[in-house]
């Protein structure tokens, strides 16, 4: 099965096949955990975030073309934790990132997936 990265006109950027080992372009493991222990210091529930699941699904959405922030922010919503999911506000105090700016980011970057984010998702070994 072959995943890609399509752009919103269709073309796809790149394949990649399952269970090929995906290059980082740049490790941002340290910062993602930087911010997830801010999240936690502001809100216990946060803890709650599976990191092993959230941190490489961010990576691969980052390698993509998402911002470190938003990446962080869409990967922790895609493991649907909701009691633990930061809202907007705890997002935004925990990145550094104006609210506003969190919020277009996150809507320019997955409109840049297409919304398309389950190939990273399998490629992360999150989906079957």
């Amino acid at each position: 099965m072959k995943l890609s990265n399509s752009t919103s006109n269709g073309d796809t950027e790149e394949e990649i096949e399952e269970g090929e080992i995906v290059f980082v372009l740049e490790d941002h493991t340290g910062v993602f955990h930087s911010i997830l222990d801010t999240l936690t210091r502001y809100q216990k529930a946060c803890r709650h975030i599976p990191r092993d699941d959230v941190i490489p699904l961010a990576q691969l959405l980052v390698d993509r073309g998402c911002r470190v922030h938003s990446g962080l922010w869409i990967a922790i919503k895609f493991a649907g934790m909701s009691t633990s999911t930061p809202d907007a506000d705890l997002m935004a105090e925990g990145t550094g990132v104006k609210k506003s700016i969190l919020l277009r980011d996150e809507a320019q970057d997955l409109h840049l997936l297409d919304w398309n984010i389950a190939p990273l998702a399998r490629a992360c070994g999150l989906m079957d």
